[in-house]
């Protein structure tokens, strides 16, 4: 039940949010300087991997640490 509780209300704010972070990024990753650039290219894929991470990794702990309180 935490699981499906989690998903419903905070799976829906992480997905925007993640698109609002790499959308701002990806802005940054049109600079003419080369670093910015790689640094706005680097940021955005570590968003959309903690994205994916959260939605892997959230279950996971949700049903270990949920446990001990029934």
């Amino acid at each position: 039940q935490a699981i499906t509780y989690a998903f419903t209300h905070v799976g829906r704010a992480l997905i925007v949010s993640t698109i609002v972070l790499m959308v701002g990024f990806g802005v940054l990753m049109t600079s003419p300087f080369t670093m910015n650039s790689d640094m706005a290219m680097l940021t955005t894929w570590i968003i959309c991997l903690a994205l994916v991470v959260d939605f892997l990794l959230l279950p996971v702990l949700l049903l270990k640490f949920d446990k001990g309180e029934k």
